[in-house]
């Protein structure tokens, strides 16, 4: 019953034509993320190419991967370099938080057992915790 009012060949046009707009829209977005990324652009010129991009689609997209593809994966591959190296470097603060505590942990313990006197468990944990006091009470 549909298939006579709706072919065959216009619901594959109407699915290319979805998958087109999709396309579209995703690369829009990723042109857009990369003017507003792109240090050395100035505002002025930021500012044309999202008109440019936002006015006239297809066109200015074009143009922008004509004009600057060649380094939107250069500036994508060093924006993702810096965000893992930044999330090393936080799981490693982390893991060091976790070693001190553990390097306190023994200390406690073996100060428990006498095997350290007072003040070699005070010295022990004013080296372990050195350059790393969270606040005035650690310590006391």
């Amino acid at each position: 019953m549909i298939s006579s009012t709706y072919p065959l060949l216009d619901i594959f046009l109407t699915a290319v034509e979805v998958v087109g707009l999709v396309l579209l829209a995703w690369l829009v977005v990723a042109v857009l993320m990369d003017v507003f990324r792109s240090p050395d652009l100035s505002g002025l010129a930021k500012a044309a190419w999202v008109i440019a991009v936002i006015l006239v689609p297809l066109i200015g997209v074009v143009l922008y991967v004509v004009a600057r593809g060649g380094e939107m994966h250069e500036r994508s591959r060093r924006i993702n370099q810096a965000l893992n190296r930044t999330s090393r470097e936080s799981a490693a603060r982390t893991a060091g938080s976790a070693s001190i505590v553990d390097e306190l942990s023994g200390l406690a313990d073996l100060r428990a057992k006498g095997i350290l006197s007072k003040d070699e468990f005070d010295a022990a944990k004013a080296k372990i915790l050195g350059s790393s006091r969270v606040g005035p009470y650690v310590g006391a």
